[in-house]
């Protein structure tokens, strides 16, 4: 593992060439790192320590049964969640992967990783490209794939944001333009879609304090006992605010996922030591990961199709 760094006036963000990581976003002014970031760094390489920033593919979310259909072939993969599933790519998804840098400027730093099927089990063999651009505010995050072969793909980044960089996040407050989110079964598959009204107790268009959203009896309940819900927004923008500082992130995916860590990674993290509960807030944009008969359309690419996403992360003081 290599780390590697680009900063200005205003903010200093590290990479980890395992899994074209986030290791840390600095905001110089008030010399505060935003993201979690593990002690050890051995722990990002262990599948129960929470993606802290990672590259997260080929598939974020969760592949029913391990199992989706292309066309008539069926594809299997390996079970990494309950013995059933699998989550967020696989035992040897992106997050695990060495990751080589192909350029780096002052400003810009271009990651690429070769994926083959046998590792992962997801069909198709490509090259990923993941590039981080530095802003006068923040980042951006782009994910670039020329598939050869139909294949399934929803890459995103899986940083856990604390504004405040301490104590928790319930009094961190949640913006967005939504249009509804999605209910799931007990395994956390995603199921139906909920249309929001504003007003409704989890519509977000009016700021909420995320307390709001994660003891929401709607929400705190088995088996995600908390806020851990795909959101469908109107402009994939989202506001999140802490006491001084505010991030706003926009993208050009579908929807959100919106996680209050509520069942917290077992090591050691800068700045908190033992993870408490309702740390940080991970923001993950991602398309919908829904399966209908074997597939799932919302992500499936096309045999020489470009997929390309992008993630802007602006920082505001106040």
């Amino acid at each position: 593992m290599k780390i590697y760094n680009l900063e200005n006036s205003f903010i200093s963000a590290e990479f980890l060439s395992l899994g074209a990581t986030v290791l840390r976003l600095t905001i110089k002014p008030l010399e505060r790192n935003v993201i979690l970031t593990n002690r050890n760094l051995a722990d990002y390489k262990k599948a129960d320590a929470g993606y802290y920033g990672a590259t997260v593919g080929p598939v974020a979310g969760r592949i029913k049964n391990a199992r989706y259909k292309i066309g008539e072939k069926v594809v299997e993969l390996d079970k990494n969640e309950h013995n059933k599933n699998t989550l967020h790519g696989g035992p040897n998804g992106f997050s695990f992967q060495e990751f080589t840098v192909k350029e780096q400027t002052k400003e810009r730093i271009v990651f690429m990783y070769e994926h083959f099927e046998n590792v992962d089990k997801f069909n198709g063999d490509y090259i990923v490209y993941v590039v981080y651009t530095l802003l006068s505010d923040g980042i951006s995050a782009e994910y670039a794939v020329k598939t050869k072969e139909r294949t399934l793909l929803n890459i995103t980044n899986h940083a856990y944001f604390n504004l405040d960089s301490s104590g928790d996040i319930l009094k961190h407050e949640l913006k967005a333009n939504t249009i509804g989110y999605y209910d799931f079964d007990d395994e956390q598959i995603n199921t139906n879609f909920i249309k929001l009204s504003p007003g409704d107790a989890l519509d977000l268009s009016k700021k909420k304090e995320l307390k709001e959203l994660v003891f929401n009896p709607a929400l705190y309940k088995r088996p995600s006992c908390g806020l851990d819900h795909l959101y469908v927004l109107h402009d994939g923008k989202i506001v999140f605010k802490g006491q001084n500082l505010s991030l706003e992130v926009t993208s050009n995916y579908a929807a959100v996922q919106l996680y209050a860590t509520n069942f917290p990674a077992p090591y050691l993290v800068e700045n908190f030591g033992k993870l408490q509960k309702h740390a940080a807030l991970a923001i993950e944009p991602v398309d919908v990961v829904r399966e209908k008969d074997g597939k799932y359309e919302e992500i499936e690419i096309g045999a020489d199709e470009t997929y390309y996403r992008k993630i802007t992360y602006k920082f505001t003081l106040f």
